[in-house]
């Protein structure tokens, strides 16, 4: 059992001196050449005989020379085909994936729309990524089709309401009340102008109410 242990001991020492020796974020070195790098530390790639970090380019890269493994978000591998790829950055703005040089997603509170990403349609609370559709409508808006996954957004037809599920007011913004006419109209009425109204109100009823005296 203790020669067990002193073998263990002995190992794990030399493999400290020889990571040691090996030069800086190199993993694995020449035993009679130690300042000859042949394999990086992980985040690391070779490259003419020096450890540098991967690439920005790099979603990760190999430790043995300078390609990548796959490429980061903004760009695509040139040769897709190829186990160490070279990654370029996509030529659309705002664009996370585009295989080919051919945006398919764009960063986030951006939409594909032509080609293009373009930032998410104001009628949006969020926007898919992929194509021009709203995932969830803003505040102050309504889908037209709330089961689809896919939504159009249009904006609620009371003034200063907040929520309209079906383009019926529920929801009034701050400072403002729902105010139900007898044909069902829906308005969002200011708290000032319904003071101003009441107490034109009252000033009425007070006036018949001195006429009859």
């Amino acid at each position: 059992m203790k020669l067990f242990l002193l073998v263990t001991v002995c190992a794990a020492a030399f493999a400290t001196v020889a990571s040691l020796e090996c030069g800086e974020n190199c993993a694995v070195c020449e035993d009679q050449h130690p300042e000859v790098c042949t394999e990086c530390a992980e985040g690391y790639s070779l490259n003419n005989g020096a450890c540098i970090k991967c690439p920005q380019s790099c979603g990760s890269c190999w430790k043995t020379n300078k390609f990548c493994k796959t490429c980061n978000t903004g760009y695509f591998a040139a040769d897709p085909n190829a186990e160490e790829k070279v990654c370029e950055s996509c030529s659309v703005e705002h664009c996370e994936v585009c295989p080919g040089n051919n945006c398919t997603e764009c960063s986030e509170g951006y939409s594909l729309n032509n080609g293009t990403c373009v930032p998410c349609p104001q009628s949006c609370g969020s926007c898919w990524k992929t194509n021009k559709f709203c995932k969830t409508c803003n505040t102050g808006y309504f889908a037209t089709d709330p089961n689809a996954e896919e939504k159009v957004c249009e904006s609620c037809t009371a003034a200063h309401c907040e929520v309209c599920p079906g383009n019926n007011c529920t929801t009034c913004s701050d400072g403002y009340f729902k105010k139900t006419y007898p044909n069902g109209t829906v308005e969002c009425v200011g708290v000032e102008s319904a003071g101003r109204s009441l107490v034109s109100f009252t000033l009425v009823l007070l006036l018949v109410f001195v006429m009859m005296l």
